[in-house]
């Protein structure tokens, strides 16, 4: 992977935000971090494809919605998409920029990682939003259920082997993410 600014920072503002009764370990901060990146990975190598094969240089929001389609399942993938959409609606909505949209996970870093993996497209800037939106309800969901398994082992902290029984436990993350070749 290309070496890029990490986005431990943002998730451990979501773990505040959401207000686990546990912190991440080191470890966990790790393993969930690696899981982001290669999540973006796979979404934008998706992305590519989709937009090469209509012989365009610019990611609509539309492309980002079918590489989420194509990657995520279920449940999961419904709930992200209507984040991604809530947070398109607050951007358009006539809010003063500063409360815009109100993710943790800002656009404006996705940018610099989507960049990285596809340099020869423009990127717009409703498709980096909902990119957030999405990204930012996936690490939210895997942390408050990687936290209910820290509570029901009796640990202090969520420890990696919390969020590896946490995906494993949950049919339509453990589907959604069986392709990213983890350390598991």
């Amino acid at each position: 992977m290309p070496n890029l600014p990490p986005l431990q920072i943002f998730i451990q503002k979501l773990v505040k935000s959401i207000k686990i009764k546990r912190d991440l370990s080191d470890e966990a901060l790790d393993f969930i971090h690696t899981i982001l990146l290669r999540l973006i990975d796979e979404l934008s190598a998706t992305i590519e494809i989709l937009v090469s094969s209509q012989q365009r240089k610019t990611i609509l929001a539309t492309d980002v919605n079918n590489s989420v389609q194509i990657t995520l399942v279920g449940n999961l993938l419904q709930n992200a998409h209507k984040a991604g959409l809530a947070v398109i609606a607050q951007e358009e909505s006539n809010i003063p920029t500063k409360e815009k949209h109100g993710l943790i996970l800002p656009p404006s870093r996705l940018r610099t990682y989507l960049h990285t993996y596809l340099p020869n497209f423009r990127i717009s800037k409703k498709s980096l939003i909902y990119l957030s939106g999405v990204l930012e309800y996936f690490l939210i969901k895997l942390l408050r259920i990687s936290g209910q398994e820290a509570v029901h082992y009796a640990h202090k902290t969520i420890e990696k082997s919390d969020v590896v029984s946490a995906i494993r436990k949950h049919s339509e993350m453990k589907k959604s993410l069986c392709r990213l070749s983890l350390d598991t």
